[in-house]
């Protein structure tokens, strides 16, 4: 009997023991998870919970003003309210969601696409530039709406609309691949970045730099003040870009082109700095300015007549008869006629060639004419007699040096560079042998294979008026930082076109000629007291009416602008052209003095 109690009694210890033992180490493990969350990990779990009760949200900066040569603002900043999101709060609220989508008239599927995009507790942009009235909205059912708040940010204002929206371009919503290979640069999801024209070329610029604040929020993501823990850091506003444009003779320029398709180019003849580069039709900038819609991109995207294409320096077209002032240098520094020199056959509307007629634009005839009246009267038959002379390589030769064929430099993206075909590019193109001298009768007139952009002529003719000096064409005259310091663009001179004083000289005597003239192609440009300088020129279209061109200088004498003008379909240079010059250079010619 007391073996059978002390048996029970151990067995009741052993239990006891067991128990002790069992509350022991769960003691300890408890102790040891404590340690670890209080002692070891305290700082990192403080730090969470900070996150948690701290938002850090950036300060949108606006960017860098574009002004013209006067200080006409072209590219301004405006404040606008931007709807945030929360992806770990909004993303799990189906409720939020719908409410959300239906407040601000964005699909609940567009709304999810952009919040996964993000990182899960960091605010994501849902929409740009929203109205008063959805602002009022939201604000007045913030309660419902958990992880939702609104930024008062900075969005691109052109007040000028369409005028020189080729040259200003557009900015543009970065993409995810572009945050990933840009964040090191600061840029973020949800900023802007230019896409086109100078805001893409001077983006490093006009760009400017975010701020950021601390926020308190609750446990629904509402705000409920600042945080004072950390100081707020200021947004820096972009540097201010100011141009050589002039906005005056840039809107008389553009509208000339209404209603029409083509580029003029106006240049300092000084210093290469860009007066006007105008094309049309054009669109407005202010329509990307926080995310071009659907409809507008459609639209843009699928006019027949290219509104987005910049004819100035992204279209190519035959130069016509302003080429002529190479085939002239040609014919010159090669001695292939002189100056005075009568050729064999006079122009009675054209000239045979072998089998072939070769037409002239005077269907009368020019009769028997020089160098110098033939450019003077634009006379193709004059010209063919010289391209029966010469070779493709020469006259390429001619047409590089004077700057055709390759960029011209401009800050401006995505310039064309034309084409100067020489005896190899047209054995390739049409094989060799399979070309004659016929094709070269085409290429002294400036019809076929040559092609121009309106900028590349703009330059060759304000090369003429320097005496030879080609010149970088440029939009930006300076940039002018945040502490007021001052970086000025100075002219480029690239090179000089390699031909002697003697035939520069008569070059430009001739082009005066062509405007002074009675029989002067040019001579319905004629400015009283500012007589510019210049070369019609109407090129073969292949898909309808000749293009019409007009190129120069003035005042002739002591040059300071250059011009060049394409009508697409205009017919002929002295028809369209010619009066349009005319229209652009009395504006810039000095008003005349009073009597006194």
């Amino acid at each position: 009997m007391a073996s059978a109690d002390t048996f029970q009694q151990e067995k009741r210890s052993l239990r006891a023991w067991r128990l002790s033992a069992l509350v022991g180490f769960g003691g300890l493990v408890l102790a040891g998870r404590l340690f670890d969350l209080q002692v070891l990990g305290g700082h990192d779990y403080q730090l969470q919970s900070e996150r948690n009760r701290i938002r850090r949200e950036f300060v949108s900066a606006p960017r860098g003003l574009i002004l013209d040569r006067n200080g006409v603002v072209l590219a301004d900043s405006r404040p606008s309210y931007t709807v945030l999101g929360v992806p770990r709060q909004v993303l799990p609220n189906p409720e939020c969601l719908s409410l959300l989508s239906e407040l601000i008239e964005v699909p609940e599927e567009k709304i999810k696409d952009r919040l996964r995009s993000s990182p899960p507790r960091l605010p994501r942009v849902v929409k740009h530039d929203i109205g008063f009235s959805q602002v009022s909205r939201i604000a007045e059912r913030a309660e419902e709406l958990p992880g939702v708040s609104l930024e008062v940010t900075n969005v691109r204002y052109y007040p000028q609309g369409s005028l020189a929206a080729h040259i200003l371009g557009h900015v543009g919503e970065i993409s995810e691949s572009e945050v990933e290979r840009l964040k090191a640069k600061g840029y973020r999801t949800g900023a802007f970045l230019g896409r086109t024209g100078l805001e893409h070329v001077y983006e490093s610029q006009l760009r400017g730099y975010d701020g950021e604040r601390y926020l308190e929020v609750d446990v629904m993501g509402r705000v409920v003040g600042r945080f004072q823990g950390r100081e707020p850091v200021p947004p820096v506003t972009g540097h201010t870009l100011r141009l050589h444009l002039d906005t005056r003779i840039q809107a008389v320029a553009e509208s000339l082109l209404v209603g029409r398709r083509g580029a003029v180019c106006v240049l300092d003849v000084a210093t290469g700095g860009v007066l006007a580069l105008a094309s049309a039709p054009t669109f407005d900038s202010n329509l990307f300015a926080t995310g071009i819609g659907a409809a507008d991109w459609e639209r843009l995207n699928t006019d027949k007549e290219i509104p987005l294409l910049n004819r100035a320096v992204q279209a190519v077209y035959a130069p016509g008869s302003t080429f002529k002032l190479v085939s002239f240098a040609l014919a010159l520094e090669e001695r292939v006629v002189g100056f005075r020199d009568l050729l064999e056959s006079p122009c009675t509307g054209g000239y045979k060639f072998g089998i072939r007629f070769f037409g002239c634009w005077e269907e009368e005839g020019h009769g028997y004419l020089d160098l110098e009246r033939g450019l003077i009267r634009s006379c193709d038959t004059y010209f063919y007699q010289i391209g029966e002379r010469v070779s493709a390589d020469q006259l390429a030769k001619y047409a590089h040096g004077a700057g055709l064929g390759e960029p011209t430099g401009i800050d401006l993206p995505q310039e064309l560079q034309g084409n100067v075909p020489t005896n190899e590019w047209l054995d390739r193109r049409y094989g060799k042998k399979k070309w004659t001298q016929g094709t070269l009768l085409n290429l002294i007139i400036g019809q076929g294979e040559y092609l121009v952009t309106p900028l590349q002529m703009a330059r060759v003719v304000c090369g003429i008026a320097r005496g030879g000096e080609l010149v970088a064409p440029l939009l930006a005259a300076s940039i002018v930082s945040n502490e007021g310091e001052l970086t000025r663009y100075e002219p480029v001179v690239q090179r000089s076109w390699e031909i002697s004083e003697r035939t520069a000289k008569r070059i430009r005597e001739a082009m005066r000629l062509v405007v002074a003239d009675s029989t002067g192609t040019g001579r319905g440009c004629r400015v009283p007291g500012w007589a510019p300088a210049g070369k019609t020129g109407t090129a073969e279209n292949p898909h309808g009416k000749d293009h019409s061109w007009f190129v120069g200088y003035a005042p002739a004498e002591k040059p300071q602008v250059a011009f060049s003008i394409v009508v697409e379909a205009g017919g002929h240079g002295s028809d369209v052209a010619v009066p349009m010059a005319r229209r652009i250079l009395n504006e810039l010619a000095p008003a005349p003095e009073e009597p006194t």
